[in-house]
């Protein structure tokens, strides 16, 4: 994977994260707005504990399904050394012509994560055409997965 996309892929995940502070004041639940102040802090790994025990008694839970895609991305970049502000400055490692490839597991982990997201999501859809929590996280899903 080309640095290159990786800046794509941090550009829109920015948008998620900028977007955590107006989500965490209608986080569905405690345990969701507990998960969301960890990946605020960049404590992925602590997020994604809270998201997945959550999830075990809450399977359709789109808004933490998302949150928990956005957690196994960002932990991931972290750990690649992707989310550091050299990466993306002036002659940084982005505009270098390197390529990144990412580890099957990774690939693996997230993509299970988005698809069960998008199922449901489509599920609520065919319900209710005009359900907008699921045309939104659908719609986040996918951008997530496009990047």
């Amino acid at each position: 994977m080309k640095c290159r996309y990786f800046l794509l892929l941090f550009v829109a995940c920015g948008s998620l994260v900028n977007g955590i502070a107006l989500s965490q004041a209608t986080a569905p639940n405690q345990v969701v707005g507990t998960a969301i102040d960890h990946l605020r802090n960049m404590e992925y790994g602590v997020a994604k504990q809270q998201l997945r025990a959550w999830l075990e008694t809450n399977p359709t839970d789109l808004y933490a399904w998302n949150y928990l895609a956005v957690a196994t991305l960002h932990k991931e970049m972290l750990e690649r050394g992707v989310l550091e502000s050299k990466v993306y400055g002036e002659g940084g490692d982005i505009f270098k012509t390197s390529t990144e490839t990412v580890s099957p597991a990774f690939e693996a982990e997230l993509f299970s994560i988005l698809d069960k997201s998008q199922q449901m999501a489509e599920h609520r859809l065919k319900s209710n055409a005009n359900d907008k929590d699921a045309m939104y996280w659908a719609g986040v899903g996918h951008g997530t997965r496009a990047t």
